[in-house]
């Protein structure tokens, strides 16, 4: 997918009105102010216009509302247009396995345990119902903000299966209730093993290895769906359009790298065409943005990041981390990354660093 511009997303668990005031003023080297650019940018956010924001979320800026319920965003989405973010990305919206109503912020994993692949409906999710998903997508619609869903289509969340190699002792009584057609299949990877990230070649990985540990092992416990199965591409479709239906304009695929590509030597599928690809086929007049989340760690020696590039932006978490370190040690302005309109996604904080102190710990100093 050929990027316009480069995209900016800024994680934030806090309401807008708390964030500090930043100053983006810079000096040249002779010691003259250059332009505050932020401030260009207020010349142009007014209702009139749609608060100056992009017709389409490529190219324009995206808010990750982390943790912040579908209601909430919807009573700061004026506020969120006047800060020039032309899209939202939400928390996972679906079915969960455990009740989030009174969780703490630092259990935000518990988002990331699906049950199903469907819009939530409980009353015991912390992010809210499906009415109130279609509330928020409608109410963004009327200031021209794109709503972008976190999804997690790759594996289901998980019981204390102990060491048992039966991936089916380890998936929660819960999905049972949502994707009974999946359970009866055992649409799971066997056996179950932990992933253990053998990306490198340097670290004596065959490409076999690589590709099965990547694609087929569980994530941080969690029962690898068969992703190559027709029963799991159904439910993740059907998952996918149930959030367009809604009123979602795009998707973050959180386990992206863990989800093989027809490219793939040993583990290829079709599932990006049978998903991605053939809902955007149905609904051809919509924008469906979609971008996939990948770590500093890349996707795995002999495996492409344009292999994904075919359906989504890729998130560059290497060049905000090389920005940090540019700005912390005063080096010169050479030391920073050089972005284009071609760069893929600039990320410039991510939930997961951002609650283990990697992006939190950083100060404005």
């Amino acid at each position: 997918m050929k990027k316009r511009l480069l995209s900016l997303i800024l994680a934030i668990s806090m309401v807008l009105g708390m964030m500090p005031q930043i100053s983006l003023t810079a000096k040249a080297a002779d010691g003259a102010e250059t332009t505050n650019h932020y401030l260009e940018m207020l010349k142009f956010q007014f209702a009139e216009n749609g608060y100056g924001l992009p017709g389409e979320v490529a190219g324009g800026r995206i808010l990750q509302a982390w943790n912040w319920s579908f209601a909430n965003i919807e009573a700061k989405l004026e506020t969120i247009a006047k800060q020039g973010f032309g899209a939202v990305l939400v928390s996972p919206p679906n079915e969960v396995t455990e009740t989030t109503a009174d969780a703490p912020a630092t259990d935000w994993q518990k988002f990331y345990a699906p049950a199903g692949f469907q819009i939530n409906k409980s009353t015991d999710n912390a992010l809210g119902t499906k009415d109130e998903f279609k509330s928020m997508c409608a109410e963004a619609d009327k200031y021209g903000i794109k709503i972008i869903v976190d999804t997690v289509v790759g594996y289901v969340g998980a019981k204390d299966g102990e060491n048992s190699e039966d991936p089916m002792d380890h998936v929660h009584d819960r999905v049972k209730n949502f994707e009974p057609e999946i359970v009866a299949a055992k649409a799971f990877h066997h056996p179950w093993t932990e992933c253990t990230y053998r990306e490198n070649y340097w670290d004596g990985w065959s490409d076999y290895e690589i590709e099965q540990s990547l694609t087929y092992h569980a994530v941080e416990g969690k029962p690898d769906l068969a992703t190559e199965t027709q029963v799991v591409q159904d439910a993740v479709y059907d998952y996918l359009k149930e959030l367009v239906e809604a009123g979602a304009d795009g998707f973050s695929f959180y386990d992206v790298k863990h989800i093989e590509t027809d490219h793939d030597t040993y583990f290829a599928s079709d599932f990006w065409e049978d998903t991605l690809g053939m809902l955007r086929a149905v609904y051809s007049g919509k924008e469906l943005y979609a971008h996939g989340l990948v770590l500093s760690y890349g996707v795995g020696d002999g495996r492409e990041f344009s292999e994904y590039g075919e359906y989504m932006e890729i998130t560059d978490i290497d060049s905000f981390w090389k920005i940090v370190s540019a700005v912390q040690n005063k080096e010169a302005e050479d030391a920073l990354p050089v972005l284009t309109e071609d760069t893929d996604l600039l990320f410039n904080e991510l939930h997961s660093i951002y609650a283990a102190g990697g992006t939190s710990a950083l100060t404005v100093q």
